[in-house]
């Protein structure tokens, strides 16, 4: 009997293990598939689409992966000094004098001009020196993730913008894809990507997988627009008008290129909806202006499609915005212009700079032509105002000035000289503060370490004016630098 059973245990075993192999190897391959791109159905139908393998959609790695992802990568910073396009260099301060030396010429050259008031010139040198350290500091340079750039150091000098100026700002730059760096912020593109000894080296951000690949494990760089990952691997989106799904459990968004959100029926609990299209030319868009006792969400009617902005077409906040061609009119967040263009205001035209005629509409400097300026008057902030003819020196706003200027009472002006009086901190010149007493104030200069750096009102109360320090930072319980 032991060797029937022996016998009959031999000759069944293999063909158990076949079978367990076989069903083993199955499973192995509908988890590893993608998923279908079918949409699933909108009433929530008994097989989601989701869930459902198809493995005749690739899912590979791509062939350069490049650096893992980061969280920068998301929302990544623009290189601004990129843009600059600069002459060869002139004779400009080495490197590590350029805060002294550029801070003394550039305030020497404001006196020379007519802009910084000739007694503000030692504060104009040590402002713009610290402001300097702050924004270049010496720790960084020594360590190799700031670079200087002779030629925007050349352009800086020269310019007629101040210390201000992009040329000014990009004197050193940051690290570019592998410089030396010991946070993000130090690349100029990318992100610092750290070792174990907490050295740092700047890396280009990888490009987001397109449908086909492989995803979701750590590292890995997300889907584009186009998929989302789903078992491993990037599998398409819905587009407008297919079944989609929102939430945590097997979510399936749409298609950012063809549609703008997954809407679902607010009574419906499963998550399962439709992708919206974006609004095409001239139907309306934003908010829907009548549906105020509504949650947001309720009341959105779209944003428009690529190459289109939703703008107001009629001052009435009761009448819909419509999608509008970008170049021809901006939206409420000024957004919708070429990039030679301006915006006139919220929802308003895209303009050239500096070219509309006297008499024409404005809102803000920088519109209207040569020898115009945007007279508001009193009409307030955000309203429009109309070019009118501007004389020498007349000015509405500060940047209508040369640097270190200010626009006081309609015309551009140094300010108070050091030691005048004053009755408001407008009153006296950049880099004076107006150091107020019992009686009067009197134009002093920017407080250092254990000076007065908050003034309160004649009373002992409100307004407060607050000054930064030259050093240390102000307090507010003792009112001094510390």
């Amino acid at each position: 009997m032991t060797d029937k059973i022996g016998s009959r245990g031999r000759t069944w075993l293999p063909r158990r293990n076949a079978l367990l192999l076989f069903a083993l190897a199955s499973v192995l391959a509908l988890g590893t598939a993608c998923p279908s791109n079918n949409p699933s159905p909108p009433d929530g139908g008994t097989k989601d689409a989701g869930s459902v393998p198809d493995a005749s959609v690739a899912c590979a790695p791509p062939e350069d992966a490049g650096a893992p992802w980061a969280s920068r990568c998301a929302s990544p910073v623009a290189d601004v000094c990129a843009s600059l396009v600069l002459p060869e260099a002139g004779p400009v301060p080495t490197a590590d004098r350029w805060c002294e030396d550029s801070a003394q010429r550039l305030c020497a050259a404001g006196v020379d001009g007519g802009t910084v008031e000739p007694t503000a010139e030692a504060g104009c040198v040590e402002r713009e020196r610290v402001n300097c350290e702050a924004r270049f500091p010496r720790s960084r340079r020594d360590a190799g993730s700031l670079t200087y750039w002779p030629e925007a150091a050349s352009a800086c000098l020269t310019g007629a913008a101040g210390p201000s100026s992009t040329a000014c700002g990009c004197a050193f730059v940051g690290s570019a894809p592998g410089g030396a760096c010991g946070a993000d912020a130090h690349c100029r593109t990318g992100y610092c990507l750290k070792d174990e000894s907490d050295a740092g080296v700047c890396v280009a951000c990888p490009d987001k997988r397109p449908v086909g690949s492989a995803c979701g494990q750590p590292g890995d760089a997300p889907c584009d627009g186009h998929g989302y990952c789903s078992q491993g691997c990037c599998v398409p989106r819905p587009n407008a008008g297919e079944a989609c799904r929102i939430g945590l459990i097997e979510p399936k968004p749409c298609d950012t290129a063809t549609s703008f959100e997954c809407h679902t029926a607010i009574e419906d609990m499963s998550g399962n909806g439709t992708c919206k299209a974006y609004r095409m030319l001239g139907e309306t868009c934003g908010q829907n202006p009548k549906c105020t006792l509504m949650p947001e969400i309720l009341c959105r009617i779209g944003p428009c499609e690529s190459g289109l902005t939703c703008t107001a077409v009629s001052p009435d906040a009761s009448v819909p915005r419509e999608c509008h061609p970008d170049g021809v009119r901006c939206g409420a967040d000024r957004q919708g212009c070429g990039p030679d263009q301006v915006c006139t205001g919220p929802n308003g035209l895209c303009i050239e700079p500096a070219s509309l005629i006297e008499g024409e509409a404005c809102g803000g400097p920088g519109q209207c032509a040569e020898g115009l300026l945007c007279d508001k008057a009193d009409a307030g902030t955000g309203t429009s105002g109309v070019c009118i003819a501007a004389a020498p020196g007349e000015c509405r706003y500060d940047v209508e000035c040369p640097w270190a200027q200010r626009c006081t009472d309609g015309h551009c002006t140094e300010g108070k000289a050091l030691g005048a009086a004053c009755a408001s901190p407008r009153d006296c010149a950049n880099y004076l503060i107006c150091a107020r007493g019992e009686d009067a104030g009197t134009c002093a200069r920017e407080p250092r370490l254990g000076e007065r750096c908050l003034f309160t009102g004649p009373d002992g109360g409100t307004p407060y004016w607050a000054y930064s320090c030259i050093e240390g930072r102000c307090d507010s319980a003792t009112g001094r630098c510390q």
